[in-house]
Formats: C-alpha cells, sequence, structure tokens
C-alpha cells in the first residue's frame, strides 16, 4: 500500500488542473474557488511557474495586433 504516493499524484493533479485553467484564460478567482482555496496567494503560489510563458504568450498576441493595425 501506497498511500504516500497516491497522494503526491493527487496533488499533481490538482497542480496540473490549475495550470491548464490559467492557461486556457480562466480567471484567478474562478481556478481559486474551483480548487478550494481559501484565497488567491495559495492559487497564484500554485500557478507562478506558467506566468512567465503567459506573459510571452501575451507579448506575442500584441505584437501580432500592432503588426495588423487592429
Amino acid at each position: 500500500m501506497r498511500p504516500a504516493r497516491v497522494a503526491a499524484s493527487i496533488h499533481a493533479l490538482r497542480h496540473s488542473a490549475a495550470t491548464v485553467m490559467l492557461a486556457m484564460g480562466t480567471p484567478l478567482e474562478v481556478i481559486s474557488k474551483t480548487l478550494g482555496h481559501a484565497g488567491y496567494a495559495i492559487t497564484a503560489d500554485v500557478c507562478a511557474r506558467v506566468v512567465p510563458e503567459l506573459q510571452r504568450d501575451a507579448a506575442d498576441a500584441m505584437d501580432r495586433v500592432l503588426a495588423h493595425g487592429s
């Protein structure tokens, strides 16, 4: 029996779900409530690793908008 391994897997799935929701544009408030977090700070800490990639995506999107004039 490996309860620690199961717990780690559940934790990893929750983290993955939060990351996917954030990457898909789900507001942090919704992610926080979905995961049952007590506050936004907890959710922000969970999602912090994905933020640099999303910042790059946002910058790329702005470049496309500015290059096409709309």
